[in-house]
């Protein structure tokens, strides 16, 4: 019985890791997510050990900000490029919009930013179609298995600690209304 369930649990992490790799972003690896942002591949490195290049990039016009895609390499690093003058609300729907398209089959995100402490909430919507989807956060991400994936995943990315400006400090994820969190 154990090495049925060992097999169940291995092929399920099989198949979220594919779910996971989009293999519909073009040749040199450029998804579109606003007007002015795009994500760029990077060769990776140990989370433990970060580089210099795994830090939050800026210019005169616009900001860089890494986001970690745990998905074939979970060490790969990709970046967002958004504009400097950009509000904090649009930085972070950035990140969700990218982090729902590469990670989680697209399925959509509700950003509210609460002003002044530095808070946000982040509200896992299922898809509103006449039949049932085939991808849903309930069965497919907020499963015993899979929960704590997609918890790391969402705070570990919207939560940036090398980013020298105005920026989030908690994060709360909420399905169906309820706070999520580690039972």
């Amino acid at each position: 019985m154990n090495k049925l369930a060992l097999s169940f649990i291995t092929a399920f992490t099989s198949f979220l890791v594919i779910g996971c790799s989009d293999k519909s972003v073009n040749d040199d690896n450029k998804v579109e997510v606003k007007p002015s942002s795009a994500v760029e591949s990077e060769i990776s490195q140990s989370e433990a050990t970060l580089k210099e290049s795994d830090k939050i990039k800026q210019n005169s016009d616009s900001i860089n900000i890494p986001i970690h895609i745990l998905k074939d390499d979970p060490k790969e690093v990709k970046y967002i490029e958004v504009k400097k003058d950009s509000t904090l609300q649009e930085k972070i729907e950035s990140i969700i919009k990218v982090l729902s398209k590469e990670c989680f089959n697209s399925l959509p995100m509700k950003v509210k930013l609460y002003p002044g402490n530095s808070k946000v909430r982040i509200e896992l919507i299922e898809p509103k179609t006449d039949s049932e989807s085939r991808v849903s956060w309930k069965k497919d991400y907020l499963n015993e298995t899979t929960k704590e994936y997609t918890i790391n995943t969402i705070v570990k990315n919207i939560i940036q600690e090398d980013y020298k400006g105005d920026w989030i400090k908690e994060v709360q994820l909420y399905y169906d209304g309820k706070l999520i969190s580690l039972d």
